[in-house]
């Protein structure tokens, strides 16, 4: 062996012989490459409270070292797992040539307030925005997608799994905070097609099959099965509105209605072009403002039928001569859908209404 005896960082050459009998070898060449030490350093940490969440540690230089100390895990630092108190954050950095140094800093974590936060039951999408509760100690403020004023809208949040945090005023620096998640199932979502006119003496079948779904209920009627044979018997001539509700395996419960119309084939058309309804707004609050147009002097009369094939509307001889507007005032029927059925003697039109607020 021989010691060099350097230590600077360098590239340094050294040349062996060896000599026997007054002969000398060859020169060997011996290089010595000595690589300068990096310089790891890292800066203060600011305090932090107990109940707040972890967060990455990006204080050391050059970047690119692992941290290590108490509530640290992949160069994340969690005041919950490291307690309150003083801690002592070691960073280490290796450079490329192995060799490495190390620096430390310390974190205060300061004690929260007591917070708590129970956890929450699965809604549904299609569920209306409701109040937040469940977070100790009361008087706090939430946070988290699909919230706003306290309230969670699972329509804003949408389907998925969403943080809710419950924070209370702060006490010597430091928030109390808690959080739960907040699952959002999704909503079943049938398709039943456009209305449909017919003869009377024929039959539709109403095709509801949902992904996801597994029970189905049509009104009326009560059927529950996934599709469904609508004919004229109980409906005569005229229209009535068929809804489906299916549920998913979530207990998620989404909805879609079609209107089935059947007319007297052997003389009583639709108006063929003598009369255009237009009906605004659309859905509505309960007023609804109708303009008839007649390209012949008609008589007409109005029903509304709700979706139990109730009449909840009648108006009888109504004199269209030309462009005629009509107030249609449903401001005393609930939210939902209706059917307008316009007629004569001799011809019908429906249309579909709703209401909404």
């Amino acid at each position: 062996s021989f010691s060099t005896g350097q230590s600077l960082p360098g590239i340094y050459q050294y040349y062996a012989t060896q000599s026997t009998i007054g002969c000398e070898s060859a020169a060997s060449i011996a290089t010595l490459t000595i690589h300068p030490k990096p310089e790891a350093m890292v800066a203060d940490f600011d305090p932090t409270c107990s109940a707040y969440p972890a967060f990455d540690l990006v204080n050391g230089t050059p970047a690119g070292g692992v941290y290590s100390g108490p509530g640290v895990s992949e160069n994340r630092f969690d005041p919950s797992v490291a307690g309150v108190g003083e801690h002592k954050i070691i960073y280490i950095y290796t450079d490329e040539n192995g060799c490495g140094d190390t620096a430390s800093a310390s974190i205060i974590v300061n004690e929260s307030p007591a917070t708590s936060l129970a956890p929450f039951e699965a809604v549904c999408a299609n569920q209306a925005a409701f109040n937040l509760t469940g977070g100790q100690p009361e008087g706090g403020t939430w946070s988290g997608t699909g919230v706003s004023n306290g309230q969670f809208d699972p329509a804003a949040a949408g389907p998925g799994e969403h943080l809710i945090t419950y924070s209370i005023a702060p006490v010597n620096g430091c928030e109390g905070m808690a959080s739960q998640p907040l699952t959002v199932n999704t909503v079943p979502q049938p398709v039943l097609g456009s209305d449909t006119t017919l003869c009377a003496n024929l039959a539709v079948t109403i095709d509801g099959n949902t992904p996801n779904g597994v029970s189905y209920l049509w009104t009326p009627g009560g059927a529950t099965s996934p599709t469904l044979v609508v004919d004229s018997t109980g409906i005569g001539i005229g229209a009535a509105a068929f809804v489906l509700a299916v549920t998913s395996n979530m207990n998620c419960t989404g909805t879609d209605a079609v209107i089935v119309t059947f007319k007297d084939c052997t003389g009583i058309e639709e108006f063929a072009g003598a009369l255009r309804l237009n009906i605004y707004p659309n859905p509505g609050n309960g007023k609804f403002a109708l303009e008839l147009n007649a390209t012949t002097p008609l008589r007409l009369n109005l029903r509304v039928i709700n979706t139990l094939g109730k009449e909840v509307y009648a108006r009888q001889s109504i004199t269209v001569n030309g462009s005629l507007k009509y107030t249609l005032d449903l401001s005393n029927q609930p939210d939902g859908m209706y059917v307008l059925y316009v007629y004569d003697t001799k011809s019908s039109i429906s249309r579909k209404i709703i209401i909404y607020r």
